[in-house]
């Protein structure tokens, strides 16, 4: 039973090699508070690092690396502080072959109907909404440019 277990995690280890897809996902956070725009966006290229974005706050923002937890071979960041209203988070990952990778936008407001949008290269946006007090969940595919846009009412 040992000696089966051991086999089959080692070839999917190798599967997961093989096939050019990234097993670790790095999120970077960003609180938005009333003093952020009540819309924004960041384009991030395939280490998770902003390179362009709608406001200096999302440039000079640390990387998922600084503030993440460790969860089930993936990092994820979530940071709420009190005096905030919602939690913007966003990174690339499945990155594969030829520039194709997944785009997330994840936003939660506390007090506004909002939204998450995500897109990839030349491909549609991805968009979906909540209430107050519901995460909205956008991933897109595809090859190229990651962009991650969020926004409230």
């Amino acid at each position: 039973m040992k000696k089966s277990l051991i086999t089959v995690l080692a070839l999917s280890g190798v599967g997961v090699a093989l096939s050019g897809v990234s097993a670790l996902a790095h999120a970077d956070t960003t609180t938005i508070s009333n003093q952020m725009p009540s819309n924004g966006y960041a384009v991030l290229d395939n280490s998770n690092k902003v390179i362009e974005a709608s406001s200096p706050v999302l440039l000079n923002n640390k990387t998922a690396k600084d503030k993440s937890a460790f969860l089930f071979g993936n990092s994820f960041a979530a940071v709420n502080p009190v005096s905030s209203h919602g939690t913007w988070t966003y990174f690339v990952d499945h990155r594969g072959l030829h520039d194709y990778k997944w785009s997330h936008s994840n936003y939660h407001d506390t007090k506004y109907y909002h939204y998450g949008k995500a897109k990839v290269g030349k491909g549609g946006y991805v968009t979906r909404y909540a209430s107050a007090g519901h995460w909205a969940y956008a991933t897109a595919k595809g090859h190229g440019k990651a962009y991650a846009y969020y926004g409230y009412r």
